[in-house]
């Protein structure tokens, strides 16, 4: 090998990892898309019309980042455990059983590629005293 060969190979990035990454990029910018507008029609009334198609649409976005072999794991009211690898903020909740602690939002998703953990989620937890 040259050394001019040599040198492009160390400045121009390996081709796949360049699409590797750019498919990451764009599938964390997807995965925090549809958590924003699953949390946004979560908040509205159900009979508005279309929200069941805009759902439908979400379910296949999702799908669609399954087959990248990208996953989001469901949080959202699931039991908070200080084992979890999350970033969480707590909100106290007067409507909470004393030591309960519930995910009621989550800011960013987590991100599994291949069952890897990629993305932490950051969530709030609500809190009884």
């Amino acid at each position: 090998m040259n050394s001019l060969n040599k040198l492009s190979q160390e400045i121009i990035p390996n081709e796949k990892e360049v699409n590797l990454e750019i498919t990451n990029l764009f599938a964390f910018k997807v995965a925090d898309e549809i958590t924003r507008m699953r949390q946004r029609l979560a908040s509205m009334p159900s009979d508005i019309n279309g929200i069941t198609q805009l759902l439908k649409s979400l379910d296949r976005l999702e799908e669609e980042l399954m087959v990248l072999e990208f996953e989001m794991p469901v949080l959202l009211n699931m039991p908070f455990d200080d084992g979890m690898t999350v970033k969480a903020r707590f909100i106290p909740s007067e409507s909470m059983n004393p030591g309960e602690k519930i995910i009621t939002k989550i800011i960013k998703p987590q991100i599994n590629y291949k069952g890897q953990l990629v993305q932490i989620a950051e969530v709030e937890v609500s809190t009884g005293d």
